[in-house]
């Protein structure tokens, strides 16, 4: 009887683990397969101009009960109106590695930033502790880890990525570093972290004149390099990528004259490249080359119209260089090509208020 009852309760446990296999089996079978960062080209990966427009494609989507890999400095005030549509459930924010220099401070840096970033309750944030290297706690009725790209935990469940691409100005500042070569480490970290994708938007975040026209290229070097990640595991980078980099790293260091003679070079190997063409264009209006920058901003602005931001770009460097009546030139321009965008007119009114003009 022994030998029996042993019998059969081995035989039980094995029907058991026979169906607990089949059932894993088929729950991998329906459970969608998403690419992973780094390794798989990610092809749900869209391109926009301001973080806003984030929300707007999540709905169109469904996305739904999604867990928020958000890469910005801006405080992100539409994951939590997501939330209570139930689209997220948790957001992992992604801050410049500066904010974690020093771990045991980490905590107490960050709250700061959260109270001047403003759009937060005090108390939650005062409630927030570092856990692993990030900041935990709970924002807006939202679980919410603030980390760094090398705090960043590895990551099991599906992520829907949000990238802003003026965090890689930040970074690159905070880390004195090029562009380029903050953009390859972040997606070194991501591609370590082996995330799976269910959707990505990378904004220009142009909302608001956060990002400067002549950093478009930032957004969409990202989206080229992600969605064909062989680009950002080469060896070196592709030569038009080195050569904006450059020109924009000299830009950014003051050596005007130094990157108008620069770029005469890759100007002649890449002589419709925009980006390389815009970059030039501020180059020549911080050397005093006016005509010749608005000339070409003309053209620039004719083959694409998101570069007429770019005359607002110029036209604040010539106020800030105390050259107000070209700047008028400028204003003019942009609100001549872009009449309906609310950040361009009142940037256009403010100037004619203080130069006590109307028109």
């Amino acid at each position: 009887m022994k030998i029996k009852k042993s019998y059969f309760k081995n035989a039980y446990l094995l029907i058991i683990v026979s169906v607990l296999i089949v059932l894993s089996c088929t729950k991998q079978e329906t459970e969608p397969k998403y690419p992973v960062f780094g390794i798989d080209k990610i092809k749900d990966i869209q391109l926009i101009e301001g973080r806003g427009d984030t929300f707007l494609n999540w709905i169109e989507k469904d996305i739904k009960d999604a867990v928020v890999l958000y890469v910005s400095e801006q405080n992100p005030l539409n994951t939590y109106a997501a939330e209570k549509l139930g689209l997220i459930k948790n957001i992992y924010w992604v801050l410049p590695n500066a904010y974690f220099t020093n771990i045991p401070l980490a905590g107490k840096k960050i709250k700061k930033f959260l109270n001047e970033a403003g759009g937060f309750n005090e108390n939650e944030i005062n409630k927030m502790r570092m856990v692993s290297g990030c900041l935990n706690g709970i924002l807006s009725g939202i679980a919410v880890d603030i980390c760094s790209p090398r705090t960043l935990q590895l990551m099991e469940m599906p992520v829907v990525m949000t990238i802003d691409a003026v965090f890689f100005r930040v970074y690159a500042e905070g880390q004195r570093k090029s562009k380029l070569s903050v953009m390859k480490h972040f997606f070194d970290e991501m591609t370590f972290r082996k995330l799976r994708v269910v959707h990505m938007d990378i904004s220009y975040g142009t909302e608001g004149g956060e990002s400067k026209t002549m950093h478009r290229f930032i957004a969409e070097e990202l989206y080229e390099g992600i969605s064909n990640p062989d680009i950002f595991q080469a060896d070196t980078p592709p030569e038009l990528w080195r050569q904006r980099d450059m020109a924009e790293n000299m830009l950014s260091g003051g050596e005007d004259t130094k990157v108008i003679e620069y770029l005469e070079g890759p100007l002649k190997q890449f002589p419709e490249d925009i980006p390389l063409r815009m970059l030039n264009a501020t180059a020549m209006v911080r050397a005093g080359k006016d005509d010749e920058s608005f000339n070409e901003l003309e053209k620039i602005c004719k083959k694409d119209s998101h570069y007429c931001y770019g005359f607002v770009d110029l036209g604040n460097i010539l106020i800030d260089e105390k050259r107000n009546v070209i700047a008028g030139e400028f204003y003019k321009r942009a609100a001549e090509s872009l009449p309906d965008d609310p950040y361009v007119m009142q940037q256009y009114r403010d100037y004619l208020k203080k130069s006590g003009r109307t028109e």
